[in-house]
């Protein structure tokens, strides 16, 4: 009896499995006999009637019981028997409590082999909510009756459930004649498919609004502006769709009135054309007629290429046409013909005007006489780009200049600073270090210049950081504590907090503050010199205090100006270019700063920056690769002094470094930069200084990028040592390869610094 016994316990786990499903169904189920007596019922139709348990449900009758739907279980029996089942039957049920719930019932009677009913399978689906959401609709359908848009209800496949009277009367029909039927009845098949399409999924999603073409029963069309929203249940389930609709017929006849109409502005300064979708002229406005010197006779129902010259290539005309074609608007230049042949510039808007259903019905074209405009305009840019041209000569000649000037520098201060240091005759000091403050003073002169030229020339990109005010100031006063002792003056400095931070630019700020400080020691012979630096809410103010020789107010004016000075001419007093003042009032006022000053003389004066705190959003960049490499911890050198690569075009150079680093680094020079790469692959350098103009085959900043795909000389220091010393040059030479930078002429102080952070190990 195994197979036997193998069915059996299948059939009493399907069973088991059976009766699982159907007590844990999530909706109602029950079983009856014909008579109606409750056979089996699962948690779900227990919890709908109220009942604690099925125990307390068992046994009743569906119909007797108190809690039976709303109908004669006579009736329901003869429709089972008739069809073999009841499909979608609404009533109303009663639960223990009293309570009553609508429900949707779906039956079926189980037959035995004689057909025989055995007894009732039925499924019980709780609609109330959905009951009552709907008879809310039939309530809002009956306020709508009497308003005057026209309002349609649809089901969600857009089924016609109901419309008020406005809408039977624009339309035509009677409510018979719509109801049940879809919506699409009263749309045009005149509307843009596309449009049409959206119109049910987008207010499914939520809503849809715009404006189509509608269609009366007696076949005549109408423009609308139509609004569709989604009606929810109290679950935020999808119920209905209710349409909301208007007439726009005037609204949109008034409106091409209005468009044709403004656009002829009889009195308009510019000339106004209207033509027709193929390009023929309709209507010109005086001022077209005064323009181009025909009558309105002799252009109406002509093409606009009667004004044609051939400036215009076919092409041109495609374009144009193209894109009024397209419903968007062309803008740009003819070069027109009068009546009488004379030529003349316009410049054009041209646009299509389109009517309800988005069809161009003309063309519209506004054109402004330009001719002396054009001809004022090449005047300007042929002066701007000479302007141009010239600015581009100064600047190149400057940049020239500084490279012809500051390497020759290298030589004569170089020297001049070994003779100074070397034991000689006091003779020969002396005029060592009047070479050494000659040179010094014509770099100083020198580096205005060049500062100036790029103020006047450049076009640059003003770039801000976060500036730390008291550690620069304190580092500018630093370089002038020799000068300030030789003259016998006190430097004083004063800040509001231990740190001030601004967003400025580093360069900027440091050029700033050394042209005041420097001007008032060079203007200064005794006392002091006081830089105080105080922040405020929204800026800092930086000022420069002298107790010297001062300044007239007349002469406030003019110390600003370039290449001037208080005293001047054949009997001044005083060194210098007359370009510090001039270069800082308008590095203060490209920053958004102003500077005064404040001024007695015999007294001294004041001299008052204001920078705002921010002036720009703050941008604090990750470091460059290059600029990574100068934090980068180098190898460590060899015992004794590190090997060093000179690269320069100038003997003169080779000279004085060698005797600037003799007791540092043991220098070895080329003038060749693909020479020093083969060397470079030969020999291991510790340290590589690197001209940047070498005259001839590779520069320094090519050098610079080769030596790094070099291996064994990733971080191997390279010290750009070159003439070009204008804003941005250190910047170049760095992101080309270089570690560290130094502008000619450097004195060996400068030098041995450079090298020393170069070699130390971070």
């Amino acid at each position: 009896i195994t197979k036997r016994k193998q069915i059996q316990e299948k059939l009493e786990f399907s069973e088991d499995q059976f009766h699982k499903l159907y007590d844990n169904a999530k909706i109602g189920l029950y079983r009856t006999t014909r008579e109606g007596t409750i056979l089996m019922a699962n948690k779900e139709l227990v919890k709908m009637l109220g009942y604690p348990s099925f125990g307390a449900l068992a046994s009743r009758n569906i119909e007797k019981g108190g809690f039976g739907p709303s109908y004669s279980r006579k009736d329901f029996i003869e429709m089972i028997e008739k069809h073999s089942q009841v499909i979608n039957f609404e009533s109303a049920w009663t639960r223990l409590d009293g309570t009553v719930f609508f429900v949707r019932e779906n039956a079926q009677a189980i037959r035995d082999s004689n057909n025989n009913i055995l007894y009732f399978d039925g499924v019980v689906e709780d609609i109330t909510e959905r009951k009552l959401a709907e008879e809310e609709i039939i309530m809002l359908a009956h306020s709508l009756k009497s308003i005057n848009e026209c309002v349609s209800i649809t089901d969600l496949e857009d089924k016609i459930l109901f419309v008020n009277e406005s809408f039977l009367k624009t339309y035509g029909y009677e409510e018979n004649e719509l109801i049940g039927k879809q919506i699409t009845i009263i749309r045009s098949l005149n509307n843009p498919p596309e449009i049409v399409k959206e119109i049910l999924p987008a207010t499914v999603q939520g809503e849809w609004k715009g404006e189509l073409l509608n269609i009366r029963k007696d076949g005549s069309e109408f423009p609308v502006h139509l609004s569709t929203t989604l009606i929810n249940d109290k679950e935020g389930k999808p119920l209905r769709l209710i349409g909301v609709a208007s007439d726009i017929t005037a609204q949109k006849q008034m409106l091409d009135d209005i468009l044709k109409l403004s656009s002829a502005v009889e009195q308009s300064p510019v000339s106004i054309i209207i033509t027709d979708i193929k390009g023929n002229i309709e209507y010109v406005n005086p001022k077209g007629i005064e323009t181009t010197g025909y009558q309105f006779s002799e252009l109406q129902g002509k093409n606009p290429r009667i004004f044609k010259t051939g400036e215009k290539s076919a092409n041109d005309y495609k374009v144009l046409w193209d894109t009024i074609s397209s419903r968007k608007e062309w803008h740009g230049e003819f070069q027109n013909k009068k009546k009488n042949g004379e030529l003349y510039w316009e410049s054009a808007s041209i646009s299509a005007i389109v009517n309800n259903t988005g069809e161009i019905i003309h063309y519209l074209a506004v054109k402004e006489d330009i001719t002396e405009q054009k001809k004022i305009n090449e005047e300007l840019i042929n002066s701007k780009e000479k302007a141009e041209e010239m600015s581009r000569l100064k600047s190149n000649f400057l940049a020239n200049m500084s490279h012809e000037l500051r390497t020759p520098l290298v030589g004569i201060l170089g020297f001049a600073e070994i003779i100074r240091q070397e034991i000689v005759s006091p003779e020969i000091k002396v005029m060592a270090e009047t070479i050494c403050k000659s040179g010094n003073r014509l770099s100083e002169t020198l580096n205005l210049i060049l500062d100036l030229s790029q103020l006047e020339t450049e076009k640059k990109e003003i770039k801000f950081q976060k500036v730390e005010l008291v550690v620069i100031t304190k580092e500018v006063i630093t370089l002038f504590k020799v000068t300030a002792q030789e003259k016998g003056l006190s430097l004083i400095s004063s800040f509001s907090s231990e740190s001030i931070f601004i967003n400025f630019d580093a360069r900027a700020y440091y050029s700033i503050l050394n042209n005041l400080i420097n001007n008032a020691i060079k203007f200064t012979s005794e006392g002091s010199i006081t830089t105080s630096v105080s922040q405020y809410d929204d800026s800092v103010e930086i000022s420069v205090t002298d107790t010297g020789i001062g300044i007239a107010k007349n002469d406030y004016q003019s110390i600003f100006e370039e290449f001037r000075q208080v005293s001047e001419g054949y009997s001044r007093n005083f060194e210098g270019s007359g370009l510090g003042l001039s270069i800082t009032k308008k590095l203060v006022e490209k920053y958004g700063g102003t500077i005064t000053v404040e001024s007695e003389v015999g007294k001294g004066s004041t001299f008052k920056v204001i920078l705002p705190v921010t002036n720009a959003l703050e941008i604090l960049k990750e470091p460059t690769a290059s600029e990574k490499l100068t934090s980068t911890k180098y190898p460590e050198t060899k015992l004794g002094k590190p090997l060093g690569l000179l690269v320069d075009d100038d003997p003169l150079v080779f000279q004085v470094m060698k005797r600037y680093l003799r007791d540092y680094v043991e220098l070895e020079t080329t003038m060749d930069a693909e020479f020093a790469a083969k060397l470079l692959r030969k020999k291991k350098y510790d340290i590589i200084f690197m001209d940047i103009n070498l005259n001839r085959g590779m520069d320094g900043k090519e050098a610079a990028t080769i030596i790094r795909k070099i291996d064994g000389y990733e971080f191997t220091p390279i010290i750009a040592t070159t003439a070009y010393a204008l804003a941005g040059d250190r910047e170049k030479f760095i992101s080309a390869g270089c570690s560290h930078y130094l502008s000619k002429p450097f004195t060996k102080t400068e030098i041995i610094d450079v090298v020393s952070e170069a070699l130390k190990q971070k």
